[in-house]
């Protein structure tokens, strides 16, 4: 493990084929304090196969000393209710907010990420609406943010807004063609509207993307 990445063994135990598995981790410091979350997914893991899987920390994650794996769980709802995330400060939180005070009428001193990451804490909490209107927000300020589009997708999707959803995950795979999260939760939003063929043709654009994946690292 270094401070960009670690390494962890993998084997499936089961006498089937796993379609997904998430992996839902905690990041500290040389204190065990906190830093952030993080949640990876495994596709396809056939009976008795035994891979070592490198996972990345977020772009905007301290340096972290050491990872604690909290939960493992094939429920995708599960899993992305935790999405990757910085614990947000709110010291600093406060004092950006009352910068507004200030500012001109209707100016947002809080940043794109700011606002995305908002929405995630928001979204864990089960508050869809106000995680919509923060990914909203991000998404006005950085147009081109799939990150955010995604995320406000799977809001909706959990509001069971599948049509919106479905709009917001199309622009996010529009953005992001190798989004393979974005494929999965479009694969759920068009399943719950009935797309049987839809749904299942983004999990074939998933395994093609992780095929792909593997042979570029041989």
């Amino acid at each position: 493990m270094d401070q960009d990445h670690y390494w962890a063994n993998w084997s499936n135990a089961c006498p089937y084929t796993v379609d997904s598995v998430y992996v839902m981790v905690e990041f500290l410091d040389r204190s065990r304090t906190l830093l952030g979350d993080g949640v990876w997914a495994l596709h396809f893991v056939l009976p008795g196969t035994h891979r070592v899987t490198r996972f990345t920390a977020p772009r905007d994650m301290p340096d972290f000393d050491s990872v604690r794996v909290q939960k493992i769980t094939s429920s995708s709802e599960e899993a992305l209710l935790k999405l990757p995330r910085v614990p947000d400060r709110p010291a600093v939180v406060k004092v950006e907010r009352s910068a507004q005070a200030t500012a001109e009428p209707g100016a947002d001193s809080l940043s794109a990420g700011q606002h995305h990451r908002l929405g995630r804490k928001l979204l864990e909490s089960g508050n869809y609406r106000a995680a919509i209107a923060e990914f909203t927000e991000a998404i006005q300020m950085r147009p081109d943010f799939s990150l955010a589009y995604n995320a406000r997708g799977f809001a909706l999707y959990m509001a069971r807004d599948y049509r919106s959803a479905l709009v917001d995950l199309d622009a996010a795979i529009r953005l992001d063609p190798n989004y393979v999260n974005a494929y999965q939760n479009r694969s759920h939003a068009r399943k719950a509207m009935g797309d049987l063929r839809g749904s299942t043709a983004d999990i074939q654009a998933i395994r093609d993307l992780l095929g792909n994946s593997k042979r570029s690292a041989r």
